[in-house]
């Protein structure tokens, strides 16, 4: 009854319903702090559930990036290689400095449209 009382309305103060409860149940203060100590542990366990999740799911992004950031790297780095060898891979310690997925991605694209390794690092030079 306690807990619809409280989760019911926003009318009934603390200090309300621990009155009621001392004038109806000799030990109602007892009882008051039992139930207040329930609610506290169970939204304490609430809370540490909803950080875990939010927790999981961040670092699940985080980790996404990171592989996505692995692949377009070792992408680039096969198209370099491909594309001009040794000229290419000249590049590899500028684009391996890069964290931006976006900037990867459009150095991945960049690929398959520029003609020489300066016209690639121009595209990450614009950016940055």
């Amino acid at each position: 009854m306690l807990r619809y009382l409280v989760s019911a309305t926003d009318r009934i103060t603390e200090r309300d319903l621990r009155e009621v409860v001392e004038a109806a149940i000799p030990e109602g203060g007892a009882l008051m702090m039992t139930i207040a100590q329930q609610w506290l542990e169970r939204g304490i366990q609430q809370g540490e559930q909803r950080g875990q999740r939010a927790g999981l799911q961040q670092g699940l992004q985080q980790g996404e990036q990171r592989g996505e950031r692995k692949g377009l790297l070792e992408g680039v780095t096969l198209g370099l290689e491909l594309r001009w060898g040794a000229d290419g891979l000249r590049l590899l310690p500028e684009i391996g400095r890069i964290e931006d997925v976006y900037l990867l991605r459009a150095i991945h694209e960049g690929l398959k449209r520029v003609s020489t390794p300066e016209e690639l690092r121009r595209i990450y030079q614009q950016t940055n």
